[in-house]
């Protein structure tokens, strides 16, 4: 807990202030405002994506990934410099639902859980995971800030009964407002077109006089606040204001948004956009909370520009190529990475380039990996798309970039927050529609001889993927993860291939097709927990043995973009 005088917000009449509590010698909390927590907050450890293998990577792998980056650097014309980082994301990583079939409150939550959501900046792999809260590390630097002011025992003997009378004055405003929202829902309909705010203004004086009375009582707490603690107390008292105000569940615009976080409107709600379909009773009024101001510009007219695109039957024109050689001859370091930690926290979020699970005899599933060592250059990675873009994160009037530089004392013990070892998302890079072609030369789909799977030693692509359409499983493509249902007593019946993944079909030729799949639309996308794959049922995935190429597309008319990657700045 900080040990000096937290500070007093600037008040607003639609927020509630920190009201100073004096204890012994200091000021050393405060009353936070009404309902500041009533919202899910991102978890603060790393949790990897549904179905996101973790395991060593191969050096075949790794070289993939860095190609990926440097054609989505390039794509982009991204230059990461000093302090920014490009991170890359598996090509199934669902992006933000927006459009005109989607409310924009949920738009405005997706929004809120990703750029909240902090990362590691010696992990190039975005898999939806979160390093912590950047709104709580802001407001927890806040209350570790060193003044370096002392405050006498007579000067806390002067702010005691100031911070008294601010109190009652607060309780008696904030009681009225309690009051007033009751009457007011009892009144409104005879005052169309009025919020509360106004309605009161017009209809009840008694909430304007108690407004006056709680601002003298906080002017002159603030100026005996600002005589004691010296001028920096003004400014960060108007920041812990801000924060206080993002937070708050009244609405104030600049400062916070309407959203909802439920769960199963979410996912109710895209799986009915997905079919082309605004929900049914699309009533949120009971869900709506409010979140701190994050917003992309031109987002949601972007995606839904993209929507009708495909369904005018627009092509996928805009192609990335992925050349091997790139990964070869780069290093992590040219996507802002000096470090990266392939075991941040035991284990790192990885995809493979080409994988499997495979149900043995036992119902168990059991890995197969293609031996690609020393046959980088017998594969090729080409992606198309409708269109791409590059979105701008922004924060709303609470934020405070550099609140490290006007205020770098901290108090002894205080914790590591802010540091460089984390980095805030900056900029999202998504494209819709997103095709994966994927061709493999002969050296690898030819027969080879080598120990069982069990060992992992020598795998080839044709029978990787009998071997899964034939017992279960799962493949997994550079990203695509794609669930098939075995056509012998292996394989349970409905089993989605990764207990953890959410039930993503696949038709391959002479495989059964899957029951009771909702195509991926089954799995919650909590706060903090990762965020949901593109719904890929992959009803024509095209594998051609004799051309080597393998084709996989996701479902059409999908309200959200594909994420290929995203900008994160690393603290100072």
């Amino acid at each position: 807990m900080s040990q000096h005088v937290l500070p007093l917000p600037v008040l607003k009449p639609q927020s509630k202030p920190l009201v100073p509590v004096v204890t012994g010698t200091t000021v050393t909390d405060s009353v936070p405002a009404v309902g500041v927590t009533n919202y899910p907050r991102p978890v603060v450890e790393s949790v990897p994506a549904v179905g996101v293998t973790h395991y060593t990577l191969s050096d075949t792998d790794t070289t993939f990934m860095r190609a990926y980056a440097s054609a989505i650097k390039n794509k982009f014309q991204l230059d990461v410099g000093d302090r920014y980082s490009m991170l890359i994301s598996p090509v199934t990583q669902r992006g933000i639902a927006a459009g005109n079939l989607i409310p924009p409150e949920i738009t405005n939550y997706l929004v809120y859980k990703l750029a909240d959501s902090l990362q590691y900046s010696n992990n190039p792999s975005y898999t939806g995971g979160s390093a912590g809260s950047y709104i709580e590390q802001m407001r927890s630097y806040i209350d570790w800030v060193d003044l370096q002011h002392q405050v006498s025992a007579q000067n806390i003997d002067v702010l005691k009964p100031l911070n008294e009378a601010l109190k009652l004055a607060s309780d008696k405003y904030w009681d009225l407002v309690q009051t007033g929202s009751e009457l007011y829902e009892k009144v409104k309909h005879l005052y169309p077109g009025l919020d509360f705010w106004q309605w009161a203004k017009l209809a009840y004086p008694l909430l304007e006089a108690a407004n006056a009375a709680m601002k003298i009582a906080t002017t002159e707490v603030y100026q005996a606040m600002q005589r004691f603690y010296g001028p920096n107390y003004a400014a960060l008292s108007t920041y812990m204001n801000n924060l206080t105000s993002a937070k708050s569940p009244y609405d104030l615009p600049g400062y916070n948004q309407a959203a909802v976080a439920d769960d199963v409107l979410i996912e109710a709600a895209i799986s009915a956009a997905n079919s082309g379909d605004p929900m049914a009773n699309n009533n949120f009024a009971d869900s709506i909370i409010r979140v701190p101001t994050y917003s992309m510009a031109s987002y949601s007219n972007t995606v839904q520009g993209w929507i009708d695109a495909a369904k005018a039957g627009a092509t996928r024109d805009v192609v990335i190529t992925v050349d091997s050689d790139k990964g070869e001859n780069t290093s992590w370091e040219e996507f802002g990475f000096p470090e990266v930690d392939p075991t941040l926290h035991g284990r790192a979020a990885v995809w493979s380039l080409f994988s499997a699970q495979v149900y043995n005899d036992k119902g168990e599933l059991e890995p197969r990996r293609l031996d690609t060592r020393g046959l980088t250059e017998t594969m090729s990675l080409r992606i198309s798309m409708v269109g791409i873009a590059k979105f701008d994160i922004l924060s709303g009037e609470w934020d405070l970039p550099d609140i490290k530089t006007l205020f770098p004392n901290r108090l002894p013990n205080a914790p590591d927050i802010l540091d460089p070892k984390l980095a805030r998302m900056v900029s999202l890079l998504v494209g819709y529609d997103v095709e994966l072609r994927v061709k493999f030369s002969s050296a690898l789909r030819g027969p080879q001889e080598g120990p069982d799977w069990s060992t992992q030693k020598v795998n080839q692509v044709d029978q990787i993927i009998k071997d899964v359409q034939e017992n279960g499983g799962s493949l997994s493509v550079f990203g695509f993860r794609v669930p098939v249902q075995g056509t012998n007593d292996k394989s349970p019946e409905g089993a989605p291939g990764i207990p953890s993944a959410p039930g993503i079909p696949v038709k391959l030729p002479g495989s059964r097709p899957p029951g009771n799949s909702d195509g991926g639309a089954s799995g919650r996308a909590t706060l903090g927990s990762p965020l949901q794959r593109v719904d890929t049922k992959f009803e024509n995935v095209n594998w051609s043995k004799e051309d080597g190429e393998l084709v996989l597309t996701p479902t059409k008319g999908q309200v959200y973009p594909t994420i290929l990657g995203a900008v994160a700045q690393r603290f100072q």
